[in-house]
């Protein structure tokens, strides 16, 4: 999925109204049936995305912000089968990502916008040449990307839009052996990304187009590194710090240079430390972690050993809190955490400045949130309502459920928020459109105070409310946390982890109703794809992948 930005967008004020305008951009597959639209960006004041109205396949569109300006552009799989056009990216006057025409599997294509001439820029029989997360990015008037060409496994390769200038970078794992570049960012005007290094370890590497250099920066060890964050013109992310025979997370800063790269603090002296979660505001790093003692609570750090610190324990004792869903407002941090229950907070960085600010449980996967007049408005599980769009000011009155798009418990789960004029447009889905583009005119008026609103038509018994959440982190190499909803009433309910092979490794019996949350430690675990399930009364409710490194 993109990498959102935080995005300021000037409204002129209804003074007194609420000026509610939701609807769905245009119902592509019409009526109650999905097309599914997807991978939202925004290009040329435009957006181009993904969708399927049941005659083209799953296929390119375009739209200018309304219905009648709303259609296919790009037709790659001729007929009803898809090409899948995803990983979207916008580089000089083109559109580029990876589709199958149906004959040459998936592959790196370019759309000319000026022309709408396509373009076949790579050729592999790999059935999954791209697919790593965070895999794509602009660099040097190029687009970088992972692709295994099944001659050199999975490394970078750059294009500037040309067939010939469609190139591997260099081939770190000689042969078929795959480096497996991901999570790239730029920083100081070198691309840096996180590879495998040998069989058990990883790696930070960097890429200079000045001086055509592709070499490693630092060895992440067994656990790797993860949450690369730029804060006072340094990284910062998470690594192995090679002390201990598992993998133990702590926090490194780096300069970009091998000798310029160290720990800042090693948080959890005893043992296997528990790190995920970290942004950076003007002054502060947030993230989560786990010093052996208070359990997984809200840390914050000002780059140094000294300021690097346990903001509260909200879970006092050896009890997990477990912040997660971080997101950054106003200099301050707004996160979902259980103390005895889960809710939204807010921290300033003190205990004294930490508040609760609702029975809101934060969804910041894919960091779909954005800010809009000094709103901020993301999605959120309310009970009775489901995951919907619900927006914060910082303060608890402020915070509360802005549309309930699905009504009732059902979720609509809106992501890849994108302005375009006065509008902001989504993915969301509701009971008559099912999942479409929708948009929303004047955002900053839209709020309705979840406790008074009338938009609970339609909630289905208190039997119904039953759900899974995705892990987080996920990908993970310690502790990850596991949210779900349970009935009011039922005989017995488990989570059931299984292995690759289909083996059940773990089954961990559940209690009491509505939302709850818990924590794997899956350092027990090879490492793997393992899937988890919810499991109510013998019938499997859901199930969710759960990627261990």
């Amino acid at each position: 999925m993109k990498k959102l930005l935080l995005f300021t967008l000037l409204i002129t004020m209804m003074v007194g109204s609420y000026a509610q305008a939701l609807s769905v951009l245009k119902d592509i597959k019409p009526g109650k049936a999905s097309s599914y639209a997807g991978d939202l960006i925004r290009a040329e004041n435009k957006l181009f995305f993904e969708a399927d109205d049941s005659t083209h396949g799953a296929e390119l569109w375009a739209s200018n912000g309304t219905s009648n300006g709303t259609s296919m552009i790009l037709d790659l799989n001729p007929g009803t089968p898809a090409s899948f056009p995803q990983n979207l990216m916008y580089m000089n006057g083109a559109l580029y990502f990876t589709a199958n025409d149906g004959t040459s599997g998936k592959e790196l294509w370019k759309l000319d916008l000026s022309t709408k001439v396509a373009l076949k820029l790579t050729t592999t029989a790999e059935s999954s040449p791209f697919g790593l997360e965070n895999g794509f990015i602009i660099y040097n008037n190029n687009l970088y990307f992972s692709f295994n060409d099944g001659i050199h496994g999975a490394e970078v390769w750059k294009t500037d839009g040309t067939v010939t200038g469609t190139m591997l970078v260099k081939d770190l794992k000689r042969g078929i052996f795959s480096t497996s570049p991901r999570d790239f960012f730029i920083y100081k005007s070198k691309l840096f990304y996180r590879g495998n290094d040998t069989t058990d370890t990883q790696a930070m590497y960097v890429i200079d187009a000045a001086t055509g250099t592709n070499e490693r920066v630092y060895n992440c060890g067994e656990g790797g590194c993860f949450a690369f964050t730029n804060f006072k013109d340094s990284i910062y992310f998470f690594s192995d710090n090679h002390i201990f025979s598992n993998p133990d997370m702590e926090l490194y800063v780096s300069d970009g240079t091998t000798a310029g790269t160290h720990i800042v603090k090693q948080i959890n002296p005893n043992g296997p430390g528990t790190y995920f979660g970290m942004v950076a505001t003007n002054n502060l790093l947030f993230f989560s972690a786990d010093d052996g003692v208070h359990g997984i609570e809200l840390w914050k750090s000002d780059g140094s050993t000294n300021g690097t610190k346990m903001v509260v324990d909200l879970a006092p004792g050896s009890k997990n809190s477990t912040p997660s869903d971080l997101i950054v407002y106003n200099n301050k941090v707004i996160y979902q955490a259980y103390q005895d229950a889960g809710g939204a907070w807010i921290s300033d960085g003190t205990a004294a400045g930490t508040l609760y600010l609702g029975n809101i449980l934060v969804n910041n996967d894919g960091d779909n949130h954005i800010k809009i007049a000094n709103q901020l408005f993301f999605v959120g599980y309310i009970p009775n309502y489901g995951y919907e769009l619900c927006v914060s000011d910082g303060t608890p009155v402020g915070t509360k459920l802005a549309m309930d798009i699905y009504k009732g418990i059902a979720p609509s789960y809106p992501d890849m928020f994108t302005p375009l004029g006065n509008s902001v447009f989504f993915q969301a889905t509701n009971y008559s459109n099912g999942t479409e583009i929708f948009s929303l005119t004047d955002p900053s008026n839209s709020s309705v105070n979840f406790a008074t609103a009338s938009d609970a038509v339609g909630i289905n018994s208190t039997d119904k409310k039953v759900w899974l959440q995705q892990n987080s982190p996920n990908p993970t190499t310690g502790v990850t946390a596991v949210q779900y909803i349970l009935p009011a009433s039922y005989k017995d309910a488990s989570i059931v982890f299984t292995s690759p092979a289909g083996q059940i490794i773990k089954t961990i019996p559940l209690s009491g109703s509505g939302p709850g949350n818990i924590s794997v430690n899956t350092k027990l675990f090879s490492p793997g794809n393992y899937l988890y399930s919810l499991v109510v009364d013998g019938k499997i409710i859901a199930t969710k992948n759960c990627l261990i490194q």
